[in-house]
């Protein structure tokens, strides 16, 4: 008897599927996949990127709870702020075309206060009157319960200044008041076609206790103290041109003025600094500093090159050329 279950069990798996349950699985499949299912939307609450399927969309009008995204004092006043009238009986509310293009002309903050709430503009669509919540946020603040990711709950931190965007790694680090101790660039050529290549930044951040010497009084720092503070290793074939690590190796004498003084203006941290002008004008206007370029360290491994993609990579590194 034992045997005769066997071999139907043998006979019966693992069964070919039909024709129907492929297809079945194609259409989940696609479904899953399609455009609908994947794209993603801002939620006005938290500022968070959320698959549209994992969100609603509320009139502001309707915003269950609207307390709970009052903004906090220390919002500054160059925030875009709107009032709109909202009939609390209808749940409607009424916006003029002049608020409308106030809204529109302030595209560069992210971040609008309507009604006292604090709320992301990219979960924002105006000329609806809706804003899109992801579910998470969607919830605490229809149980009454303030959203805990929600710009709200002192998780807004503002716009980084156009004064301080994109500067470069060097540029950072010679108008920081504290730095790493080290910092190592590994670099890897691109194998095939440059322009069908993609750039990918990864790392390791190790933190340890150490005894912090005075707070620096003069920025910036010379390029030459860069070489303490940066190593630089391009693994590859062939030794890379300059132009092809200029966007993260280079320092503009203009944008490190321009962002030292608006630190200085604005940062509190930043207000008994003293901007070294006549070490400013030392600066390249425009190119990678010869002490970093000088010292890049170089590997001609074609081994390791592949490794560096294949998998996890030892990043042990040789004491001697830090």
């Amino acid at each position: 008897r034992n045997t005769n279950i066997t071999q139907r069990a043998t006979q019966s798996w693992p069964q070919i599927p039909t024709t129907e349950i492929k297809h079945a699985c194609l259409t989940n499949f696609k479904n899953s996949m399609s455009n609908h299912a994947v794209h993603q939307v801002v939620c006005a609450s938290c500022a968070c990127l959320h698959y549209k399927t994992d969100t609603v969309q509320q009139n502001i009008a309707k915003i269950p709870n609207k307390h709970l995204l009052y903004h906090v004092d220390y919002i500054p006043s160059c925030i875009l702020r709107l009032n709109l009238d909202i009939d609390t009986i209808t749940n409607t509310f009424q916006i003029s075309e002049e608020q409308i293009q106030e809204y529109f002309s302030d595209a560069e903050n992210t971040t609008v206060i309507i009604n006292k709430m604090l709320l992301c503009r990219k979960g924002i669509h105006l000329n609806t009157g809706n804003v899109q919540l992801c579910n998470k946020c969607h919830e605490d603040l229809s149980s009454n319960k303030l959203p805990a990711l929600s710009l709200s709950n002192l998780m807004w931190i503002g716009d980084v200044p156009q004064e301080l965007r994109d500067l470069t790694l060097p540029e950072q680090k010679l108008i920081a008041l504290y730095r790493h101790s080290s910092c190592v660039i590994k670099l890897c050529g691109i194998t095939g076609d440059p322009s069908l290549a993609q750039s990918a930044l990864k790392g390791n951040v190790i933190t340890f206790p150490q005894n912090l010497s005075d707070i620096v009084k003069h920025l910036p720092l010379s390029p030459n103290e860069l070489p303490d503070i940066i190593k630089i290793i391009f693994v590859g074939k062939t030794i890379p041109s300059k132009d092809q690590v200029r966007s993260i190796l280079t320092i503009r004498q203009e944008r490190i003025r321009t962002a030292l003084i608006w630190l200085h203006t604005n940062n509190i941290l930043y207000k008994d600094i003293h901007i070294d002008h006549l070490l400013l004008d030392a600066f390249p206007l425009n190119d990678i500093p010869d002490c970093l370029w000088n010292t890049m360290s170089f590997l001609k491994d074609t081994e390791t090159s592949d490794v560096e993609r294949s998998g996890y990579v030892d990043n042990d590194i040789n004491p001697d050329e830090l």
